[in-house]
């Protein structure tokens, strides 16, 4: 054997592990982190010659040439890693300049204080938040519903690389507390957007079933601590701005955690937990495999790939399905959100990505060359993408109904808006809840108007003065005198009724809810709105707003509606009527009017208060070309408006 061939040798690590399939053994290569599966012998082979347990020369040569050609395989695998230069793709940009390994020390001490207090902490945390919840009627969850939103979203594109560090801490974290060492760690640009992120994957040799799925759910169980502070914070703190970031922090963290992180068909955190929970520890490459030979198999007709056999391997072809679907649903999510971004330079990204991750590789496979049989291969692919093809077109002219979703809320800042009548400073409000009528909702009071009723006053006793002492001596006089008392009887008469408005009372029993700004002995202009209150009422009014590029279709047909009301469909009899009314501005995302349309529903306030509320109208046919054609015109339309709104900035 050559000296680099046990140098190499000695670099390995040959570890086992346990998984469904029984006792599998594992070999890692430092030098690229690699990790390679390989069976008892020759991890037995291997971990003699290393230790130096056997004379190599006394082994049999068969089973020292498959020692010997495992060993190559890995070496080489491992030097195509390191010297290979994939496609540069500025979608998806990983950089690596942190070595954790350093840190490993600290963080292990880090470790060894905060540890115990996690689950304390966790538990503590969910009694607090129930206990707020139940208090508070759980009123957040109206403010989290409300918060899912252009802006929401905003909000949470700016916090979520900072979330993202705890969420990275806490895999280091449990990493270290089971001995685990740090490789690195660094951000990766989706989009241009920084992510960071920790390696951990030493842990698939140095930590066992158990601990490895601890480690993989620490980060999302970090988000969920998180989210469960901003729970806690958003009922102590004051100010709009505040609970709008503390509410996003919430939904965000505890959401994004949830079905993203924790999604078992991505590679994150719930794809490693899960397939370690069920002892499937190559899940994604061996589902991929089995997809594409099952691809492959239908692509030519039985001629290449192979079909799936057995329960097992139907599972892996689901998975593998489920994936893929998931994976193209987010690369269109990043393309849509990149294209508009970034004075142009998204469209770039875009088009650069796309040929990085399709156009490139569909090239070198053509330049490798094709397989034994070439003629019938590509005979039998270009009859089935020529029959793909024709069904497509087929398909283009099938009819079917335009349909727009239009997010709807109750019309709070207008038909149930509860306003001032008179400028002045708030003495008291409601605490919100339950009023019956007649109830006062608030009171604000006006030092200016107070003196001018107190001289309206003094002027009608002035005035009246005047009158009684001209009454007996001159009839004349006594006329005038009388009626110049019209004039500050009227003033007064004004003045109190301006005083009375100050007082707001509930015309009808129903909810009250305050304005989160409406603080006593703050000053408040007159029509300022100081809460809303939903009557106790079979009808209610909501608003939304429309798009203009359907505005002549809703014209045009005869619209079938539905209601989402938070997962609860009610049906078209559910709406009363439905009108429009333009509104003097553009839509900041799409460069259209705005329109907003209004609709009474045959819907309690109450059923739709604190919830989110989808109005879905049916309108006419049209056959799916046109519905192609609507979208690229409306991606056009958001293109332009983007570049021009940061031109504008």
């Amino acid at each position: 054997m050559e000296n680099t061939w046990l140098h190499f040798l000695n670099d390995l690590e040959i570890t086992c592990f346990f998984s469904a399939d029984g006792m599998r053994y594992a070999v890692h290569e430092p030098r690229s982190g690699k990790i390679f599966l390989t069976n008892k012998a020759i991890a037995t082979q291997l971990t003699a010659l290393k230790n130096r347990e056997t004379d190599p020369s006394k082994i049999d040569q068969d089973a020292l040439a498959k020692v010997y050609g495992f060993v190559e395989t890995v070496r080489s695998a491992s030097v195509a890693d390191l010297t290979a230069k994939p496609p540069f793709n500025p979608l998806f940009i990983r950089w690596k300049g942190i070595d954790l390994g350093r840190y490993d020390v600290a963080i292990a001490r880090w470790a060894a204080r905060f540890g115990p207090f996690a689950w304390p902490l966790f538990a503590g945390l969910v009694f607090g938040c129930f206990l707020l919840g139940l208090i508070s009627e759980w009123e957040i969850l109206g403010a989290a519903t409300r918060s899912i939103s252009l802006e929401g979203l905003a909000t949470f594109a700016l916090l979520s690389p900072f979330l993202k560090l705890p969420h990275e801490l806490g895999h280091a974290m449990v990493a270290r507390h089971f001995n685990v060492p740090l490789r690195g760690a660094g951000i990766i640009f989706v989009g241009l957007f920084p992510l960071p992120f920790v390696d951990t994957s030493a842990a698939d040799i140095c930590a066992n079933r158990t601990q490895r799925i601890r480690i993989s759910l620490a980060g999302i169980f970090v988000d969920l601590l998180i989210a469960m502070i901003a729970f806690v914070a958003w009922h102590f703190i004051d100010g709009a701005f505040l609970k709008t970031i503390a509410v996003n922090i919430f939904v965000f963290s505890s959401l994004n955690s949830v079905l993203f992180n924790g999604n078992p068909v991505m590679r994150l955190d719930g794809y490693f937990a899960f397939s370690d929970w069920i002892g499937h520890r190559n899940l994604s490459s061996a589902s991929a495999q089995i997809f594409k030979n099952a691809r492959t198999y239908i692509a030519t007709f039985g001629g290449n790939g192979e079909w799936v056999q057995g329960r097992r391997e139907q599972a892996y072809l689901l998975y593998g399905l489920a994936s893929g679907l998931y994976k193209i649903y987010i690369l269109l999510t990043i393309l849509w959100l990149t294209l508009p971004r970034f004075f142009g330079l998204g469209l770039l990204l875009v088009i650069w990505g796309g040929y990085a991750m399709f156009f490139s590789p569909m090239l070198n496979k053509l330049q490798a060359g094709t397989p034994e049989g070439r003629q019938s291969y590509v005979g039998r692919r270009l009859i089935f993408w020529g029959g793909v093809a024709g069904v497509v077109s087929a398909c283009l002219f099938i009819p079917l109904p335009f349909k727009v979703t239009v997010p709807v809320s109750l019309d709070t800042a207008g038909t149930y808006a509860v306003q001032t009548q008179e400028a002045g400073v708030l003495k008291d409000i409601s605490p919100g809840g339950d009023v019956a009528t007649g109830a006062v909702l608030f009171e604000v009071t006006n030092l200016v108007l107070d003196q001018d009723i107190e001289l309206a006053q003094e002027n009608l006793a002035f005035a009246n003065l005047m009158r009684d002492t001209v009454l007996q001596s001159d009839a004349t006089q006594s006329r005038i005198a009388t009626a110049q008392l019209e004039a500050p009887e009227t003033e007064l008469e004004l003045l109190l009724s301006g005083r009375d408005a100050m007082l707001e009372t509930s015309s009808q029993s129903g909810l009250f809810h305050p304005s989160a700004d409406a603080r006593r002995g703050a000053y408040f202009a007159e029509g300022s709105q100081l809460g809303y209150l939903l009557p106790d009422a079979a009808q209610s009014v909501v608003i939304g707003q429309f798009p203009e590029n359907h505005l002549a279709r809703l014209q045009d047909s005869d619209p079938v509606f539905s209601l989402w009301n938070a997962g609860d469909v009610t049906g078209d009899d559910a709406v009363a009527s439905i009108r429009l009314v333009q509104i003097n501005r553009l839509s900041a995302e799409t460069g259209q009017r705005s329109y907003q349309l209004i609709a009474d529903l045959d819907v309690a306030p109450r059923e739709l208060h604190g919830r989110q509320q989808l109005l879905k109208l049916t309108l006419e046919d049209a056959p799916l070309y046109v519905h192609i054609y609507d979208v690229f015109l409306n991606l056009r339309r958001s293109y332009l408006n983007a570049r021009i709104g940061q031109g504008a900035n």
